[in-house]
């Protein structure tokens, strides 16, 4: 089966019968995810990850306010967005970088791969617990509307073909 994408322009994927998933927009009409991010403070952390970096754009396309928080060099963040370096491992940081964000999406983790996760458990793992849990307290306290965590590769098993 094909992999599908929702369009920017709020129109899903269709289903199996060829129906539209979502009926069209009216012209003129501005789809709700546009809407809704327009002139929010959001915050991404690993906003300059795999995941993360299109997310940033995709959210400075729709007007939305962007942080970005991250270990990486400031070069890989979109000059569009702030930039907060940091480790998320650090409870006062993730306070400090939630603060007025409307919206958080946590999509930092440690850097690996698939299987990483069982060949090193403990050194992979409990750094993602510690940085999970940091994050959703902060943000919790901050008051953030809306928060999205990302789980990690690393908690795959080797395969030869993913489904």
């Amino acid at each position: 089966m094909p992999v599908c994408f929702p369009a920017r322009d709020g129109s899903g994927c269709p289903a199996p019968d060829g129906r539209p998933a979502r009926p069209p927009q009216p012209p003129g009409a501005t789809p709700f995810f546009v809407s809704f991010y327009k002139d929010k403070k959001v915050l991404v952390t690993g906003g300059t990850g795999l995941i993360g970096q299109p997310l940033v754009q995709m959210l400075l396309d729709q007007g939305a306010k962007v942080r970005v928080a991250s270990l990486d060099d400031p070069s890989r963040v979109n000059p569009g967005a702030e930039f907060v370096r940091g480790n998320l491992m650090d409870g006062q940081f993730c306070t400090k970088i939630c603060q007025g964000m409307e919206c958080v999406f946590h999509v930092a983790g440690i850097k690996g791969s698939v299987g990483l996760g069982g060949a090193k458990a403990a050194s992979f793992m409990a750094p993602h617990l510690l940085m999970n849990t940091l994050m959703m307290e902060a943000a919790h306290k901050a008051g953030a509307e809306r928060y999205l965590f990302t789980s990690t590769v690393g908690v795959y098993h080797p395969a030869d073909v993913f489904y």
